[in-house]
């Protein structure tokens, strides 16, 4: 929550020595008391124009919420006062009523209302925040004092002391204490509003009433003036913009129902319509609150009723920003302050024509400085735009230089190709003629072994002729043996039987035969032998060959 106790220290000077601080400080703590920490129901929301009214309403928010941090549980204003919902309150809950200037039978719509609710609820506190007051009748009074007077626990706070006697004297309140505007409690939100609104502008702001309390003040029609009803059906945009400001200002949290925005709006816009002038002519009263609070000098008229006079008598009369002027009397004063504004406006023409011709000088001035400060942007930019040529160059000779080099790598790369190129060629040739050469081998081999083939067969051939052979020459040799051994025994026969001598020398022949055919019988076996092995080897030796090319 923002801070709204501080105000700046320019304000604060002036504001200490007319006692507004210490005033503030009192009914703070009288009001505090009061409540006791007790649920507020405030009522009376200005629904009218009247910024004064509005800043009154602020102001008690700052003091109840910031100050006192209350729990409001109801707010209502003259217009939509709702009695049901107002009957299911606590118990416990204080009443407490706008502060203002209508409490009389000026304005007896608001009077009956709150006359209403004080005697409708005698067993509530009831408090009624600093009021002006003024009655037009005796009648007036009487039927207050009555009404007033039969409530018990009724505070009442007068905001001048002619208010004062009269709440004391004639009605009867003799608890009624003296409290200053609560308007003064939005001192430091106006200051840091102001904060964020041009300087002022203009010589003089006249901000005059146009109502029922206005006092004739012999002006003439020469004067440019405003007020509060300026602030009415303000545009949407300066609604938005007073909307940020109190968003800006961290504001949110105190000023949160939707009575309080409205208000808000007219406090923006009023402070709009002062913020300008560098003096302020005013006879209304919050127009006075509200140029102190903006630290601005002004002069301050009265009103019909008296309560300009009352007010700044009360607690204002020691500041040195305000100069008070009885139209009933200083009337030549007055005429002379008419004189002064049209001079001073006659001044403002000839400062707004000198204006003018500083303003199209200014213009002159700032074109030409943009023309200069666009020429220098320009030659920053072309220079920066040189040294990324400067710097593109450089990358472009770099990347020459990389292609260059990588060219020369890929030449160096082109001839170590062309080189493994011509080894592989070479390789393939001698590939191909150790392939001619095997397949040569290979035919040879084929050829080998065809002929190894048909060796091999007539080999077979061989070997069966040479096994028959054999078998028939051991059948020969077992049967030249068997002859020699026959014979022998013949011999030896012959020789013990006296065979003749022919027919021994037969049978030595026919001995000598068999013997002669054994031995042809084993030469024959060996021969038999020897072709034999002649044909293995002629088998082996072609195969082992052939072997030995296809390892």
């Amino acid at each position: 929550m923002a801070d709204l106790t501080k105000a700046s220290a320019a304000s604060i000077a002036d504001l200490a020595d007319s006692g507004v601080f210490q005033a503030l400080e009192n009914l703070t703590e009288q009001v505090r008391g009061l409540i006791a920490n007790r649920p507020v129901a405030l009522l009376d929301w200005p629904n009218y124009e009247n910024s004064g009214d509005h800043l009154i309403w602020l102001g008690e928010k700052t003091l109840l919420r910031a100050h006192l941090q209350c729990n409001i549980v109801y707010e209502a204003s003259l217009r939509n006062f709702d009695f049901y919902a107002f009957n299911q309150l606590p118990d416990d809950t204080v009443i407490v009523f706008q502060g203002g200037g209508n409490f009389g039978d000026l304005y007896s719509h608001h009077q009956r209302h709150r006359e209403s609710i004080i005697a409708g609820y005698p067993e509530r506190r009831i408090i009624l925040l600093p009021q002006s007051i003024h009655y037009e009748t005796a009648v007036g009074i009487e039927r207050s004092r009555a009404i007033l007077q039969g409530h018990p626990d009724l505070h009442v706070f007068a905001r001048d002391h002619e208010s004062l006697a009269i709440a004391r004297d004639r009605l009867g309140l003799r608890q009624a204490q003296l409290g200053i505007d609560c308007a003064f409690f939005l001192t430091a939100v106006i200051h840091r509003l102001l904060a964020t609104l041009p300087a002022p502008d203009r010589c003089l702001v006249a901000l005059l009433r146009d109502d029922a309390e206005r006092l004739p003040h012999g002006l003439g029609t020469t004067l440019a003036r405003e007020d509060w009803s300026s602030v009415h059906g303000v545009e949407d945009s300066a609604n938005v913009q007073a909307e940020a400001a109190l968003h800006s200002l961290n504001l949110d949290e105190v000023f949160d129902t939707a009575f309080d925005r409205i208000s808000w709006q007219r406090l923006y816009r009023a402070v709009e319509i002062l913020a300008p002038g560098t003096l302020i002519l005013t006879d209304r009263l919050h127009g006075h609150v509200l140029a102190l609070m903006m630290g601005k000098p002004h002069i301050l008229l009265n009103n019909r009723i008296g309560k300009n006079r009352n007010f700044l008598n009360a607690w204002t009369a020691r500041s040195g920003l305000v100069r008070y002027i009885d139209q009933s009397q200083d009337s030549a004063e007055l005429l002379m302050l008419e004189n002064y504004e049209l001079a001073l406006q006659a001044k403002e023409r000839d400062l707004q024509v000198k204006e003018s011709d500083i303003q199209a000088r200014d213009e002159t001035i700032a074109a030409l400085t943009a023309e200069r400060d666009s020429a220098r942007a320009e030659q920053a930019r072309l220079r920066a735009e040189l040294l990324d040529t400067e710097r593109l160059r450089a990358a472009i000779a770099a990347e020459r230089d990389n292609a260059r080099a990588e060219q020369a790598r890929l030449r160096a790369e082109l001839l170590d190709t062309e080189s493994l190129r011509a080894a592989i060629a070479a390789e393939r040739d001698n590939a191909r003629a150790e392939q001619a050469r095997l397949h040569a081998e290979l035919l040879d081999a084929e050829s080998l072994r065809a002929a190894t083939a048909a060796e091999l067969d007539r080999t077979r051939k061989d070997k069966d002729s040479a096994q028959q052979l054999g078998a028939r020459l051991h059948a020969d040799l077992q049967l030249a043996m068997a002859r020699a051994l026959t014979l022998d025994a013949e011999l030896v026969t012959s020789r013990a039987t006296g065979i003749g001598h022919e027919e021994l020398a037969r049978l030595h022949h026919a001995l000598a035969q068999a013997e002669s055919n054994a031995a042809e019988g084993q030469i024959a076996r060996g021969h038999v032998s020897a072709i034999l092995a002649s044909t293995s080897w002629r088998i082996t030796a072609p195969l082992r060959f052939v072997g030995k090319i296809f390892r």
